[in-house]
């Protein structure tokens, strides 16, 4: 009988916790969105979740070289494999502003842009850009209902774009619509929330066009709602999640199937009663999302029952046989925090550790 996909062979030597890729998953997620979206020129994908060098270059094989980060670290880890357009989706503020400016003079073949929902981030970016004699491209930021960061579309956000566009060293190069908040279980109601959304970008354009403003580009949603933005034309998409995928969204969101491309390995290290065991994958190897628990591969019956710093101790059947020792396979609810987690990952082909990937960009500061 054929192993399950997740297994590892032999685990004598393995280190727990341990985060696991398994690339050819995660190819098969890149080709599948690829072929949800159509085109990889509409595709900027976000390396929140992966944060990975190795991951970064599978998608050149697609066809992919723009993407998104939201740390100064990931935009020099993306300049660093020659990605020639990254946008910092996250507005520079204090120190931020001088390092992205020495992003830019470190890497200068890498076009640098960035988001902006405030006037007097405008006028320090503005003010880099002449110290650095160049045009700094900017997003700016839309908020369509999330409520984190950006500008209402609407007269505030007209002035801003305004004053961008008359500035000496920013180029308003489009704009960004993140929709977070919209994650209907069911496709239908996502669709319904995501096009009123997006309503907001659409008359905001017009708004624009009116006052002279036109041909910018515009990138909206995440993995939950980047085939419905695909359906417009001229958008760009920026999934993220979709490279590894997890549990919570594999539960929750109907019309997206795409495989679990990591996994971590967690060996039993205490069976304090009989239908109790306790695991290592605490809160510093796996993200505690609102206690929810993580899926265990082949085991259906339990109950998460604490969770701290170094322990999972779970509530399971006394049916089942568990000894200390025992490795089992967790699939994170929430993998991209789970990963930052993490210096490291061992790369599994055919149920053999082959290779060890480094996730640079969990670093807060990498040179710069």
């Amino acid at each position: 009988m054929n192993e399950p996909w997740y297994k590892i062979s032999d685990t004598s030597n393995l280190h727990t916790p341990a985060l696991l890729f398994y690339p050819h998953r995660i190819r098969l997620n890149l080709e599948k969105m690829v072929e949800m979206v159509g085109d990889s020129n509409r595709l900027r994908p976000h390396i929140k979740t992966h944060k990975c060098p190795e991951i970064v270059r599978k998608h050149f094989q697609f066809g992919i070289y723009k993407f998104k980060c939201s740390t100064i670290a990931e935009c020099e880890m993306l300049a660093s494999l020659n990605v020639p357009d990254v946008l910092l989706a996250y507005q520079p503020a204090g120190p931020n502003l001088d390092r992205l400016g020495a992003l830019m003079n470190k890497f200068p073949e890498t076009i640098f842009s960035c988001l902006c929902d405030d006037p007097e981030i405008a006028d320090g970016l503005n003010h880099l850009g002449e110290r650095l004699g160049k045009d700094i491209p900017l997003y700016v930021d839309l908020d369509v209902g999330m409520h984190r960061t950006g500008v209402e579309p609407g007269d505030e956000a007209l002035a801003l774009c305004q004053k961008i566009a008359s500035s000496d060293h920013l180029q308003l190069k489009g704009l960004h619509a993140y929709d977070g908040h919209i994650r209907d279980a069911r496709l239908k109601d996502r669709i319904i929330r995501c096009d009123a959304a997006f309503q907001k970008v659409t008359e905001f354009q017009a708004l624009l066009k009116e006052h002279d403003i036109s041909d910018l580009t515009i990138i909206a949603g995440g993995s939950p709602s980047f085939p419905i933005h695909a359906r417009r034309e001229g958008v760009e998409v920026s999934p993220g999640t979709i490279t590894l995928w997890d549990k919570g969204y594999d539960n929750l969101l109907e019309g997206l199937d795409f495989l679990f491309g990591a996994v971590l390995a967690t060996r039993i290290i205490s069976k304090p009663s009989t239908n109790r065991i306790c695991l290592d994958i605490g809160h510093k190897a796996i993200s505690a999302e609102h206690q929810q628990p993580p899926l265990i591969m082949g085991l259906d019956d339990f109950k998460l029952v604490g969770h701290s710093e170094e322990h999972m101790v779970l509530e399971v059947s006394s049916n089942q046989e568990f000894k200390v020792g025992q490795i089992l396979y967790a699939v994170p609810h929430h993998i991209c925090p789970t990963v930052a987690l993490h210096d490291t990952a061992q790369v599994v082909r055919d149920h053999t550790i082959v290779d060890e990937w480094h996730i640079i960009g969990r670093k807060r500061k990498i040179s710069v």
